[in-house]
């Protein structure tokens, strides 16, 4: 076996056990409480300039991020904005508005 083939052999085995894994990365979507959550944190992010919502879980949990010039508090007023719009829109209801994909 010469240098190039023992070369490529590997690459093309390697490119073969990725094309799954990008697949599925590919096709993964958001969950209904996911996509709930980000919709009401594109929301508060346009109320905030200093924070911002950051990661959504598939539970609906999440996490917000600060601009370097945010204060880091117990009660940021982030937090309060997202409590809002929860309130003003319910899950349940956000549902049945939401368009189907």
């Amino acid at each position: 076996m010469s240098a190039s083939s023992w070369l490529t052999t590997p690459r093309r085995f390697l490119s073969l056990l990725m094309l799954p894994v990008l697949v599925g990365c590919a096709s993964a979507k958001d969950t209904p409480q996911q996509e709930y959550v980000w919709a009401m944190g594109r929301i508060c992010d346009s109320r905030s300039n200093t924070w911002y919502l950051d990661k959504v879980e598939p539970d609906g949990s999440y996490t917000v991020r600060g601009a370097t010039n945010s204060v880091p508090a117990p009660n940021v007023p982030y937090f309060d904005c997202m409590k809002e719009q929860f309130a003003a829109h319910p899950y349940s209801e956000w549902l049945k508005t939401r368009p189907t994909q």
